[in-house]
């Protein structure tokens, strides 16, 4: 994936400011991608352990929608958000962006079949108050194919990677809490958290 012609697809685009790779487009799309390299990267390795042959492929278009229309402009102020969070920096989102970024979130976990809420046909499209909580009600996840569950997994993990964090705690925090599975599916999960936790 090219960076720098991600970047300069983006030249000119109002309200971002500077458009380089140290502007916050370039600071996005460095992010984005050493995301989707990190969750291919963990794809392979359960590829290669024949657990999930082919799901390297499938990971090929891993958040590809944050890189384009409608999802990109809020979530490069979304991932700044975070940046600045996690280095005690203070962060204000533009006028209105904060509500562009809930849309771009929505498209996003509605539109990427990695995500829980792809498969639960009644999920309302709320956020809730903290976008990485549970809020209360509860996603049925019960649809949710078993790659599709593994390609979740390599996205936890590579987000766990980024940010030090523990994979195990968020499953406990959010499973059958935030996101309903069926025990089958649950088991899944374990073991393949185990697995990556095994490969470290």
């Amino acid at each position: 994936m090219d960076i720098s012609s991600i970047i300069d697809g983006v030249n000119g685009t109002e309200g971002v400011g500077d458009v380089s790779e140290s502007g916050l487009i370039g600071k996005f799309v460095n992010r984005t991608v050493n995301h989707i390299n990190a969750v291919r990267a963990n794809a392979l390795r359960l590829d290669q352990a024949a657990l999930f042959p082919g799901i390297y492929e499938t990971t090929e278009k891993h958040d590809l929608s944050k890189l384009s229309d409608p999802e990109m402009i809020p979530y490069v102020w979304i991932t700044e958000s975070y940046r600045c969070k996690a280095e005690g920096e203070p962060f204000e989102f533009p006028p209105g962006m904060k509500e562009k970024g809930d849309e771009a979130t929505i498209h996003h976990i509605k539109n990427n079949r990695h995500h829980p809420e792809f498969h639960d046909d009644s999920w309302d499209g709320q956020l809730g108050s903290n976008r990485d909580a549970p809020d209360g009600s509860m996603v049925d996840a019960t649809a949710m194919p078993d790659e599709d569950i593994a390609e979740m997994i390599c996205d936890w993990f590579a987000v766990a990677q980024e940010r030090g964090t523990s994979v195990r705690e968020w499953a406990d925090n959010n499973i059958n809490i935030r996101w309903m599975f069926l025990p089958r599916q649950e088991e899944l999960i374990n073991d393949l958290i185990s697995f990556f936790e095994a490969k470290k």
